[in-house]
């Protein structure tokens, strides 16, 4: 008896990108074994149309219009979405703890993306006067958060509160899908996002430096109403957000993080003096991602009994 073949492993499906396709492209459909010259007229985001999301009309056959799906379709603009390459969990060689003041800010979409990844962390809040002693020790010029990293009897502190959220979403994921995303255009949708918040941040900082109490109050209420130089960036905001059901696509991302922690600094209740309850009463996107992101799970569960400074992240 001839022995028996092996059955070759079975070939994964492939993943279509379609964010290049747009109305009016050329492309070729196959049909019946063959290729036919057509034109895109739609492509559609609906979940129901997710096997085939393009619709197509078939050149010199007018009115044979056909939804087709990527496996069918030849265009440069479409594009196979590799898998991204399968490796152990960053967390079962190293462990983290983070040092930050006890206030939300630039630490707390660390903290956020940390709990939403699952990766345990140790969250280890800082007094002024710890800071100070800390501060000592370290390269002039250091500012918190601080990450500490370690591995082994080996341990590496991270500064720069961007890049340690980048290095938290690169390692961690939600659902399989990493939360620095990894797809090139939606990584720019991240970054954008975050960097359209820090068109809005650093107009607070010169009023630190206000020494009378009802001035800084004042000049603060200032910045978020009409006219004000956080206004019309925080519109800006609002409009892009409404983009996406996430910042940076269909996935939540360190942007949501980024966007919900540090923009509710800017609305009371908040540590800082001076800004309003409706700070984002024009701004109706800005509020619907806050809900959006803090009814994840893992984000529901870490704020269920959150109160003052944090009780906006708290869901019902």
């Amino acid at each position: 008896m001839a022995p028996k073949q092996k059955k070759a492993a079975k070939e994964a499906p492939k993943v279509y990108d379609y964010s290049g396709l747009e109305e009016g492209m050329k492309c070729q459909v196959e049909a019946d074994g063959s290729y036919y010259a057509a034109e895109v007229l739609k492509v559609s985001t609906a979940k129901t149309r997710s096997k085939a999301p393009v619709k197509v009309s078939y050149k010199g056959y007018e009115g044979y219009d056909e939804w087709v799906g990527g496996d069918r379709m030849k265009s440069k603009a479409l594009k196979v979405v590799k898998p991204e390459p399968k490796s152990k969990p960053v967390t079962e060689k190293s462990t983290f703890k983070l040092n930050y003041f006890g206030i939300t800010a630039l630490g707390e979409p660390i903290r956020a993306t940390f709990k939403l990844a699952g990766i345990p962390f140790e969250n280890e809040p800082m007094t002024g006067e710890q800071w100070g002693e800390l501060k000592k020790t370290l390269p002039e010029g250091s500012q918190m958060p601080i990450l500490h990293a370690t591995k082994g009897d080996s341990t590496e502190m991270m500064f720069q509160s961007r890049a340690i959220l980048r290095y938290v979403g690169s390692i961690g994921s939600y659902k399989g899908v990493r939360l620095y995303p990894t797809n090139v255009k939606e990584r720019y949708y991240c970054d954008e996002v975050i960097e359209m918040v820090e068109d809005v941040r650093p107009h607070m900082v010169p009023t630190f430096a206000i020494e009378d109490q009802a001035e800084k109050e004042a000049a603060r209420l200032a910045l978020v109403r009409p006219g004000g130089k956080m206004y019309t960036p925080l519109l800006k905001l609002n409009e892009r957000l409404g983009k996406f059901p996430f910042a940076a696509g269909k996935n939540p991302s360190i942007a949501d993080a980024y966007v919900v922690m540090v923009l509710f600094m800017l609305q009371q209740p908040s540590f800082l003096d001076g800004f309003p309850s409706d700070t984002f009463k024009d701004m109706p996107n800005i509020t619907a991602l806050k809900d959006k992101f803090c009814a994840l799970p893992p984000i529901k569960e870490y704020y269920k009994d959150a109160e003052g400074i944090r009780a906006p992240f708290k869901v019902a």
